[in-house]
């Protein structure tokens, strides 16, 4: 009787362990160390100092992100926007920044993924009137900073929902030499590897 015993016993136990070393344990999910997103670009200004002749500009972008660790990485932006008529003027204006910088990414297990940036670089203005010169174009330093919010959609991609961001530029004008506006972006994000 104890031999019967000891036998279901070790079939018992040998099924155990058999099944325990077939169970697969869940995959960790593997995070993306190259980002690549296309985005739709609107950049709120101001026309003068001092009084709201806000106006929008818009157009798009692309932004690539290399992580380095888990939640920090290189970010490089570049987008362009326009606008045809700026606010109380018969002049059009547009702007091509290209910006580089840290961003930290609160990466969890959640779908939704906040992040911060900065960037520090350089804009372009063109199409426009700027005081003092005959030129078209113009040229300056540009720095942002600010943050937004992607949705994990799968592995491969995710959707920006937004980001928002203060931009400074110190391109010509008639008055600081210095343009405060707000840049938003949404769009798509590609996890390249």
């Amino acid at each position: 009787m104890a031999s019967v015993r000891l036998r279901w016993s070790l079939l018992v136990l040998a099924l155990t362990v058999s099944a325990a070393a077939q169970t697969k344990t869940p995959a960790v999910e593997k995070l993306s160390r190259l980002d690549l997103s296309v985005n739709y670009v609107a950049d709120i200004a101001n026309a003068r100092p001092g009084v709201c002749g806000c106006f929008a500009m818009h157009g798009g972008g692309t932004e690539e992100a290399y992580y380095f660790g888990p939640k920090t990485a290189v970010v490089v932006d570049v987008s362009v926007v326009h606008t045809s008529q700026v606010s109380g003027t018969n002049a059009g204006l547009g702007l091509a920044t290209f910006l580089a910088g840290p961003r930290y990414a609160f990466r969890n297990k959640s779908r939704y993924v906040p992040y911060v940036q900065g960037q520090l670089g350089g804009v372009i203005g063109f199409d426009a009137l700027w005081p003092g010169s005959a030129s078209s174009t113009a040229d300056s330093v540009a720095w942002t900073l600010g943050g937004g919010v992607e949705m994990k959609y799968n592995h491969k991609i995710s959707f920006r929902l937004l980001e928002a961001s203060y931009l400074n530029t110190r391109l010509p004008n008639n008055a600081t030499g210095t343009q405060n506006n707000l840049k938003l972006s949404t769009g798509i994000v590609f996890h390249l590897r």
